[in-house]
């Protein structure tokens, strides 16, 4: 079914949290090793001494390894996020206790940027393609459910194709490779379709395949209708290789000598 104005403000309502991008913060921060060194760090700091120079003299860390980047609540410790995300841009914390009780942060906020709120207007076209797709994805479980339910009754795949006005390809001849007889991409055989020819020759001659998927959005099932085994080619149908590498082939002799000669 098409995808309704009342469909997309629907989700738009559900997902409103989740559609825009939430605050985020630039942080540094200093891990000190307790109580002690993290009070002194924290007095430095209040005296107006830079954050880089007292992580360096108190916490032996650089200024890159200070920098947390630019990161979301959920993306920094527990133990300090509510401090971090409280904490007005150029404010430091006070030191806080790190995770299990082990050490101490002092974090810098140098920068905020605001959470964005998504309008319906904005998403609105994205939505409307996400609803779409998914209900693309849940018509082809609902056929994908039915064509399991018919070939195990014994339906052939045919049969069970044009019942539910699917179009069965039919492919005269296929190699390891995915080649045909004339050693070109087999005719029918749709491109990236290795789990097709993988499930060829894993088929026996006469049977149905189990029902695969393709990527993401696609199944198939197959029936071996007949096994050749391994043989020469005729000529006729490789002569224009064989051309190829004879001509190839002396080009690579006729190189050769000439090097010699050099």
């Amino acid at each position: 079914a098409a995808v309704t104005d009342a469909d997309v403000e629907t989700a738009f309502k559900e997902q409103a949290e989740t559609l825009g991008t939430p605050e985020k913060r630039a942080l540094s921060q200093m891990v000190l090793p307790d109580q002690a060194a993290a009070d002194k760090a924290a007095k430095a700091l209040s005296e107006g001494r830079a954050f880089v120079d007292v992580a360096k003299e108190f916490a032996g860390m650089d200024e890159a390894g200070t920098d947390l980047g630019t990161v979301a609540r959920d993306e920094v410790l527990a133990e300090i996020a509510d401090a971090a995300f409280a904490t007005p841009a150029g404010g430091v914390t006070a030191p806080l206790p790190g995770p299990g009780g082990i050490g101490f942060y002092i974090v810098k906020v140098r920068e905020i940027t605001p959470a964005h709120v998504a309008t319906l207007d904005e998403v609105r076209e994205k939505l409307r393609a996400t609803i779409a797709h998914e209900r693309a994805i849940d018509a082809l479980y609902t056929q994908v459910n039915r064509m399991e339910d018919d070939l195990g009754k014994g339906l052939s795949i045919e049969a069970v194709a044009e019942a539910m006005n699917i179009k069965a390809v039919k492919i005269a001849a296929l190699d390891s490779d995915g080649n045909g007889l004339d050693g070109k991409p087999a005719a029918g055989l749709p491109e990236n379709a290795q789990a097709i020819v993988a499930s060829a020759f894993e088929t026996e001659e006469g049977a149905d395949s189990t029902l695969r998927e393709m990527g993401d959005d696609a199944f198939f099932v197959l029936r071996v209708d007949k096994v050749t085994k391994p043989a020469v080619r005729p000529f006729e149908t490789v002569k224009d290789q064989v051309k190829d590498a004879v001509v190839a082939e002396r080009k690579r002799y006729a190189a050769l000598a000439f090097a010699k000669q050099l």
